[in-house]
């Protein structure tokens, strides 16, 4: 699941969540694999 928040400062906030994943850290290029 990918979760996007939009602050009052307009900035966007993404979560990733992965089932079965233990993981805390994501790479920029992780991020842009799941967008």
């Amino acid at each position: 699941m990918i979760y996007f928040n939009l602050t009052d400062e307009e900035i966007v906030l993404l979560v990733a969540v992965y089932a079965k994943a233990g993981r805390e850290n994501m790479l920029p290029k992780d991020i842009r694999k799941v967008l």
